[in-house]
C-alpha cells in the first residue's frame, strides 16, 4: 500500500474508518463511567490502530487515542454523568412533605417544586426553579468542570464565589470533607451505596455535616435528583427539626412514586385559621425559613423588626390567596441579636421572636 497515493489510502480504509467512527460515536452516547469497559475500549483502539498499515487511519485512530487518555476528557465524561444525581431539565418537577418541629409547635406541608425555565446572569446558565409553597424563585446550576452545584444570590457570605452559594459538590469524594460553608463548617460525601427508592435500587450521594448542635443531611438519588433532607438543630434549651421527604417526581419521560395524587393536600381547604409559625432554625446564620398560613385570600404584610422596633426588612407586602406560605430571611447583612416578625392581616396580627447568632 506504501505505493498508493493518501485519497486511495483514504478510499481503501473507508470501512475500517466508518466503524471506528461507530465505535467512537456509540462509546461517547453511553457516557459511561465503568473504568474496565473505558480501559478495554482504549486497548482495543490502540491496538487496531497498531496492526493497521493504512498510514491515514494509524494517525487518526492513535489522535484520537492520546484524546481519550487525556485527563480532562476523561473528567467531563465522569462529571456529565454526575449530573444524573440533580436531572436539571425543564418540565421536570418533583413532589415533597416537609414535616418540621420548633418551639411554634410541629406540622407538616407539601409543595412541589418545578424548573421551569433556563437564564442566562452572572456569565453563567443557570435552571429557574419554583417552589409552590414560595413565591420566590431560585437560580440554580451544575458546574460543567466540577460537578459543584451552585445557586445564584446576590448576598452570598461565600466570598470566593461571585454570587453564588455552593450547594454540594456531586465529584466530591467518599468521606472526604468539602468546606465551603460560610461559616467554615464542613459537609462529607458519607454514603454511595445503593438505595430503594420508588422500587427501583439506585446509587447515592448522600452527604451529611456534623457540629456540637447541628446535624444535617442531604441526599441524591441517580437519575431522579434530591430524595431527602434532615436539618436538626439541639442547642441547650432550644431545638428544631426539619424532614423533608420525596414522594414523587417526574424525571423525562418518566414518573415516580405519587404526583398528581397529592395536589390537593395541604391547600386552602385544609387550612383551618391563620397561623404563623416560629421560624426554622433558630438561632440562625445568616438565613432562616418563616412560614404563615392563610384562612381565606387577604392582603397581608410580613415584616422584620430589629429590638429597638425599627423596621429592617419586609418580606411580604401584597394580596395572596389562602393557603400555606414560606419565605426566606437572609440577614447577612445585619449584626447579631434579637429580632422580632410580625404578620397582619385582615383582623390578625401575630409576633414572633429570632434569634440571629453569628
Amino acid at each position: 500500500m506504501s505505493g498508493k497515493t493518501l485519497i486511495e489510502q483514504l478510499r481503501v480504509s473507508n470501512y475500517e474508518l466508518r466503524v471506528t467512527l461507530y465505535s467512537i460515536y456509540t462509546f461517547i452516547i453511553s457516557r459511561t463511567k465503568n473504568n474496565l469497559k473505558l480501559n478495554l475500549f482504549q486497548r482495543t483502539l490502540k491496538e487496531k490502530a497498531m496492526r493497521s498499515s493504512n498510514l491515514p487511519f494509524k494517525i487518526f485512530t492513535l489522535l484520537f487515542f492520546a484524546l481519550l487518555i487525556s485527563p480532562h476528557f476523561v473528567q467531563s465524561m465522569s462529571i456529565d454523568s454526575l449530573f444524573n444525581y440533580f436531572p436539571l431539565k425543564i418540565g421536570n418537577f418533583w413532589f415533597y412533605k416537609d414535616s418540621y418541629s420548633n418551639l411554634g409547635g410541629s406540622g407538616s406541608f407539601y409543595y412541589r417544586v418545578s424548573i421551569i425555565d433556563t437564564v442566562r446572569m452572572n456569565g453563567h446558565f443557570y435552571f429557574k426553579i419554583s417552589n409552590s409553597r414560595d413565591t420566590n424563585h431560585a437560580y440554580t446550576r451544575i458546574d460543567s468542570i466540577s460537578g459543584n452545584v451552585f445557586n445564584y444570590n446576590l448576598n452570598s457570605c461565600q466570598t470566593f464565589n461571585r454570587n453564588e452559594d455552593l450547594i454540594d459538590s456531586l465529584n466530591a469524594k467518599i468521606n472526604n470533607q468539602n468546606n465551603y460553608l460560610c461559616n467554615n463548617e464542613s459537609k462529607v460525601l458519607s454514603d454511595t451505596s445503593n438505595i430503594l427508592i420508588f422500587n427501583i435500587y439506585a446509587k447515592q450521594e448522600n452527604f451529611t455535616r456534623h457540629t456540637s448542635v447541628q446535624i444535617y443531611q442531604n441526599r441524591y438519588v441517580y437519575n431522579i435528583g434530591q430524595s431527602f433532607y434532615s436539618y436538626v438543630l439541639n442547642a441547650g434549651h432550644y431545638s428544631s427539626s426539619e424532614i423533608i421527604t420525596l414522594l414523587g417526581c417526574h424525571i423525562g419521560d418518566s414518573t415516580y412514586g405519587v404526583t398528581t395524587e397529592i395536589s390537593n393536600l395541604g391547600e386552602s381547604s385544609l387550612i383551618a385559621d391563620y397561623k404563623l409559625s416560629q421560624n426554622y432554625p433558630n438561632p440562625f446564620n445568616p438565613t432562616t425559613k418563616i412560614n404563615f398560613d392563610l384562612k381565606n385570600s387577604a392582603f397581608a404584610s410580613l415584616k422584620v423588626f430589629d429590638i429597638t422596633g425599627r423596621e429592617v426588612r419586609t418580606l411580604v407586602n401584597e394580596k395572596l390567596s389562602a393557603g400555606s406560605y414560606s419565605y426566606d430571611f437572609n440577614a447577612s447583612e445585619l449584626p447579631s441579636g434579637v429580632y422580632f416578625y410580625q404578620l397582619k392581616t385582615d383582623g390578625f396580627i401575630e409576633t414572633k421572636k429570632m434569634i440571629l447568632l453569628k
